[in-house]
């Protein structure tokens, strides 16, 4: 007998270490113990539940030849396998983990008591409307709580219960609690698997709650890179969920277009028929966004289809949430008639397209035309510019050949050498040596003469006809008079 308790007392504590590495998440630890123990088939239930949660791999099994501490975990072991291959009813699954509870507490088995509510709590806020029996668990679970864990899951279901409460409009929303408990939450684990999970829900509160989608987003994110650390099959599902969570907050930023492909991943490998109808809901609503209404009415119609293969009673909450939207039928039938109305469009297009491509083509060549036509007419009116000002001076050298002073004298412009302004007179110089002494300034006098006459001192116009030579300063007529040449017209000659 002695022998046999010293077998039982080990294999205890092996069951003891095993639930404390799992609640930690340390799986391939509570894989190696659980190889060591002796008891067939607790050890096979063990095995599943760990290789579950490792690889995802499942297979029923018998616990009628349990006893004891053996049977009440066996059988809150075979409630997890049940609700997770949804093969009994919710309150089947309830009735075992209130049976193990009531067991494991009448044997002051704290460590899996705790473990119980853990599950028992996880079903409650998944599956049930119960809120008070909700309520209740929660309760009893910050009574028996030992370690951080523990407290963690306390911590995480009050979130929960309190976010349903506010979603059923029994408790309004107290945003300065739950950023403090959130923020207690975190301070509480240091495991990535649970951090996850917590900003996994701290997202939903932001996005369904608060409508902040940008911030949801970023606790979606956050949760993602916290379950992609390890590679166990828990982490990678739960991270999986996230990313279609990820897809329908890029829809509720309206962008569409970025939600698509996310949802449509999430489908492509999603063997769950509640989540496929959520899929294909989201990705309705994106297309008909975009108004891609052919897309939206194909989505819409695999959605309705969708739901009608679930089971009612199982699924009541979410059929009944997805048909609470709209009248399905009346939404089928205005998508189909915009469906119909875009492919008419369509059609009427197809014809145009043919028709409008040659009208192109003609205005693009008329437009060509009609700017060459303007390209010449720019060169011909240029050239016609050219043309009359070269006229103009033609004229002022051909035909004006002499000007009048302001004494009435009649001074011929081949005679005149050079003119010098003094004060508000001129004095002007002929080539046969006379000079005329008459009012006037030298500004006014210039616009009468032609362009031979050029500006080389703030007082001089001399008549480039005459010029003998040009110096650095001074001009030199033929008749050897010097004029004085500015810094300021050197340029002209």
């Amino acid at each position: 007998m002695g022998i046999q308790n010293t077998y039982a007392q080990i294999e205890d504590n092996y069951l003891s270490n095993i639930i404390r590495l799992s609640k930690n998440h340390k799986l391939e630890k509570a894989r190696g113990i659980i190889d060591t123990m002796n008891n067939s088939e607790l050890k096979k239930l063990l095995i599943l539940e760990l290789d579950y949660s490792i690889e995802k791999s499942s297979e029923n099994f018998d616990i009628n030849k349990l006893k004891g501490r053996e049977l009440y975990i066996s059988r809150y072991l075979k409630a997890n396998l049940i609700g997770r291959e949804e093969q009994g009813k919710d309150s089947l699954i309830y009735k075992m983990y209130i049976k193990s509870f009531n067991q494991a507490k009448e044997a002051k088995d704290t460590l899996v008591v705790n473990e119980i509510l853990n599950k028992l709590n996880w079903h409650l806020f998944r599956n049930s409307n119960e809120l008070k029996t909700f309520r209740k668990y929660i309760d009893i679970s910050e009574f028996f709580k030992k370690d951080s864990i523990d407290r963690f899951y306390v911590h995480y279901y009050n979130l929960g219960y309190e976010l349903l409460a506010v979603d059923q409009e029994l408790k309004k929303m107290d945003t300065l609690w739950f950023e403090k408990t959130f923020k207690d939450g975190y301070n509480l684990t240091n495991v990535s698997y649970l951090k996850a999970l917590l900003q996994q829900l701290h997202s939903i509160y932001y996005g369904s709650y608060l409508s902040d989608f940008k911030r949801g987003l970023l606790y979606n994110r956050k949760a993602i890179f916290n379950y992609e650390k390890d590679s166990t099959f828990v982490s990678q599902k739960g991270a999986k969920s996230v990313k279609f969570n990820v897809g329908v907050d890029y829809y509720n930023q309206g962008k569409y277009e970025i939600a698509i492909p996310i949802l449509k991943k999430d489908l492509k490998n999603q063997s769950n028929v509640l989540y496929q109808m959520y899929g294909y809901d989201w990705l309705y609503k994106s297309y008909e966004g975009l108004k891609l209404y052919d897309s939206a009415y194909y989505y819409f119609k695999k959605m309705v289809s969708t739901k009608d293969n679930l089971n009612r009673l199982k699924h009541a909450r979410d059929i009944k949430r997805i048909e609470g939207e709209f009248d399905l039928t009346k939404k089928e039938k205005e998508l189909k008639l915009l469906s119909k109305e875009k492919n008419n469009l369509r059609n009427s297009l197809y014809t145009l397209i043919p028709i409008l491509s040659v009208i192109t083509l003609i205005l693009i060549f008329i437009f060509y035309l009609y700017k060459s036509y303007k390209k010449r007419s720019k060169v011909l009116e240029k050239d016609q510019s050219e043309t009359l000002q070269k006229l103009d001076e033609l004229k002022k050298i051909v035909i004006k050949n002499h000007i009048i002073l302001k004494d009435k004298t009649k001074v011929y412009i081949a005679d005149l050498m050079y003119i010098k302004s003094d004060d508000h007179y001129l004095n002007v110089f002929l080539s046969d040596g006379k000079n005329h002494f008459v009012r006037g300034k030298l500004n006014a006098i210039t616009e009468e003469l032609p362009p031979n006459f050029i500006r080389c001192h703030r007082s001089y116009i001399v008549n480039s006809n005459f010029i003998k030579q040009v110096n650095s300063d001074t001009i030199i007529l033929i008749d050897k008079t010097q004029i004085p040449l500015s810094r300021s017209y050197k340029d002209k000659f």
